[in-house]
């Protein structure tokens, strides 16, 4: 009896080994999975940080490239097929750029699409004048509540201190001008002062510089891209001279998208030079992440 006793507590002490053996085992196991599914992670966490550095690389390698072919061709030849500027504009509708077979632009095989807006076509807020009021009603701001807000804004850039904006972020401190309605603004006002040129302002702009019959009809010639400024200046009727011209400012606001990931690179861009066509000779270029911007 005593002996069956023994016999089973030694079983029962080998089963508890046993089960110990294999929790320990199971626990290792556990740990070795999680290690593993950590390791994974960080190594997807690492190539995804590698993929969008190259990307951005080479949306930066792309900006110096649409900067040359911008800077060694004559921008009358955005109508002409076949040359390197063809299709681009300079009123922010998009278009496609191909890019030369090289290591730095593999991260883009489809190329790049870009946007060019013309920032002198843009309504400039330290005018503060009836563009500026007009777009305001054009966005949904009420008669009465426009003029009170271009009132503020007068005051603020021609009271006493004359305080000039210097960022479109600045119109928060102007009573009246809320945060929700200047994102809406923003793609379509300028702190810059510059001599005004319609001719490639954004579409949104149009219906306040021209009738909304002549409006349409540029913004059906864009879409088909058979526009040019000669267009704009017989609708509205402007003079060209000393001092007035329809041509591009030096000053552009570039967008570059990865058409594939959507990943974007959005500068403001000075192209400067001695000559316009082509802008070969010198030039000076800010390139900065559109927040940085102190002045746009």
């Amino acid at each position: 009896m005593f002996k069956n006793s023994a016999a089973c507590n030694d079983h029962h002490q080998k089963g508890m080994a046993l089960f110990q053996v294999l929790l320990i085992v199971a626990i290792i196991s556990m740990l070795l999975l999680m290690m593993s599914a950590t390791t994974n992670q960080q190594v997807e966490r690492a190539q995804r940080l590698q993929d969008q550095t190259e990307q951005q690389l080479a949306l930066h390698s792309a900006a110096n490239y649409l900067d040359f072919v911008l800077l060694t061709n004559d921008w009358y030849d955005m109508l002409n097929a076949g040359e390197p500027l063809a299709n681009l504009n300079f009123h922010n509708y998009p278009s496609s750029l191909k890019l030369p077979s090289r290591v730095a632009y593999d991260p883009l095989p489809d190329g790049i699409e870009v946007r060019l807006q013309n920032i002198g076509s843009l309504v400039g807020i330290n005018q503060a004048n009836q563009q500026l009021r007009e777009l305001l009603v054009t966005l949904g701001v009420g008669e009465v509540q426009a003029n009170t807000m271009i009132e503020a804004l007068r005051d603020r850039l021609y009271g006493a201190e004359k305080l000039y904006l210097q960022h479109v972020n600045e119109l928060t401190g102007v009573p009246g001008w809320t945060e929700e309605l200047i994102e809406r603004l923003r793609p379509l006002v300028t702190a810059k002062i510059l001599p005004f040129n319609g001719a490639w302002s954004p579409d949104a702009l149009l219906p306040i510089l021209l009738t909304s019959g002549q409006a349409d009809t540029i913004i059906a010639l864009r879409r088909s891209g058979d526009y040019y400024a000669g267009i704009y200046q017989e609708f509205s009727g402007q003079d060209t001279g000393f001092g007035v011209s329809l041509y591009p400012s030096d000053e552009q606001r570039v967008t570059i998208t990865d058409p594939v990931t959507g990943e974007q690179l959005r500068r403001a861009v000075i192209y400067a030079a001695h000559d316009k066509n082509p802008r070969t000779i010198e030039y000076k270029r800010y390139l900065r992440e559109q927040q940085s911007i102190s002045n746009e």
